[in-house]
């Protein structure tokens, strides 16, 4: 039996009713980017409203091999890159990563 590894991002954010609209199309503008991008599988995008008005945002990314997604990391295009760039900026930021195997 061969195993099947993948390799994830994990992003939490907590953001500002006032970036979100940025924070949405910026995302999808990125996941349409990574189309192309070798070893590149998914990227999910989660976003819940919360009692007190800010928004939590989750965003997961799959890859193929650990290499893939560590040279995607050191680009420009990342989850990170793109909201921290946000206008306001994030309230909170947590990065994870994960590796999958089954």
């Amino acid at each position: 039996m061969i195993a099947y590894i993948q390799f994830t991002q994990h992003v939490s954010a907590r953001l500002a009713p006032a970036s979100w609209d940025e924070a949405y199309f910026s995302l999808l503008s990125l996941k349409h980017a990574l189309a192309g991008v070798p070893g590149w599988k998914r990227l999910d995008i989660m976003a819940n409203n919360q009692d007190d008005g800010t928004i939590e945002l989750r965003v997961v990314s799959n890859w193929g091999t650990l290499e893939q997604m560590e040279a995607w990391l050191d680009s420009d295009l990342t989850v990170e890159g793109v909201l921290k760039g946000l206008t306001p900026p994030p309230l909170e930021l947590d990065v994870s990563f994960y590796e999958k195997i089954s």
